[in-house]
């Protein structure tokens, strides 16, 4: 076996030298494998230097990239939230897709679409979420909760109030601090709180998870609460289920959609009674006219017997 004194960040100091005894030449410090390709000859002690730095360049591509693709949620999002309904383009019906290419059925139909869910009270409350995950500090494990900074001390954050909530980068100012403060700037995105997720927490206890919990903990949070299938449902379930689930019709849109065939099931149902009653006043009044026409024909024929 081999034996290796390794001093840590270059102390001299004994105490902070560890001890590792491996069977092989290839061992693990803190994440890093390291070879030993060979030694020096006798009781010579080896003084080898090891540096290492963080790849800035790859962690600023992957923060953009991230971004780039909550942008593009958010906007998903709010595109449905702002769209406007156009009341010219109703449901067709069967008469109507008769006279119609599939195309024209396609493009009609996603027009009519357009607007439902405008102002949306769900996906409101969900796109205020994912902005807030970006807005609120990170507060330190440690400090007493104190926080370790927010977004916008590392040049992430919104600049045009137009974009509703989407993130700009400062790419200067970010490179600074990946340089500068590379463990504040991921620890604002991977740091975990100590708190154990749980839909069913005590506020207090969901609260200090929340502040202590970095973006992607946060994120990672709001999508399990939103997407939860099993006891406590989460939002986006109980509106339109889930596409691994078979469907039960027990959504929430699905019953609006159900309430809303349900009134007019309703209102047709008292259209045909009134055409009905309609009909009937209408042969009433055709006989009482027939009726009426003879009985003017026979008065008109005895007046002009009278007359002769």
């Amino acid at each position: 076996d081999a034996v290796i004194r390794l001093s840590v960040n270059g102390s001299t100091n004994p105490d902070d030298f560890i001890t590792i005894t491996r069977s092989t030449n290839t061992f693990n410090v803190d994440g890093v494998n390291i070879t030993l390709n060979g030694m020096a000859e006798g009781n010579v002690q080896e003084k080898i230097s090891i540096t290492m730095s963080r790849d800035v360049d790859s962690l600023m591509d992957k923060i953009k990239t991230f971004v780039a693709d909550y942008n593009n949620l958010l906007s998903m999002i709010t595109t449905k939230l702002t769209e406007e309904y156009d009341a010219d383009y109703k449901p067709l019906t069967e008469d109507q897709k008769k006279d119609m290419s599939e195309k024209e059925i396609e493009l009609w139909t996603q027009k009519a679409k357009t607007g439902l869910l405008r102002n949306d009270i769900y996906l409101s409350n969900i796109a205020s979420q994912l902005r807030s995950i970006f807005y609120t500090p990170v507060a330190s494990l440690i400090e007493d909760s104190s926080p370790i900074g927010s977004l916008a001390d590392i040049g992430i954050a919104t600049t045009n109030f137009a974009d509703r909530g989407k993130l700009t980068i400062n790419e200067k100012k970010l490179m600074e601090e990946l340089t500068a403060n590379p463990d504040k700037v991921i620890n604002l995105f991977t740091q975990k709180s100590k708190v154990t997720y749980s839909l069913y927490a005590p506020a207090e206890q969901q609260q200090k998870r929340y502040s202590e919990s970095g973006v992607l903990e946060r994120l990672l949070d709001t999508l399990k609460t939103n997407l939860n299938k099993v006891g406590k449902k989460g939002a986006l379930i109980s509106l339109v289920g889930s596409p691994t689930d078979s469907f039960t019709g027990e959504t929430e849109y699905s019953k609006r959609i159900k309430a809303l065939k349900d009134k007019i099931a309703v209102m047709n149902d008292k259209l045909a009674v009134e055409e009905e009653r309609y009909w009937r006043q209408f042969t009433a009044m055709e006989k009482a006219l027939a009726k009426l026409y003879d009985q003017s024909n026979w008065i008109a024929n005895m007046m002009g017997n009278n007359n002769r």
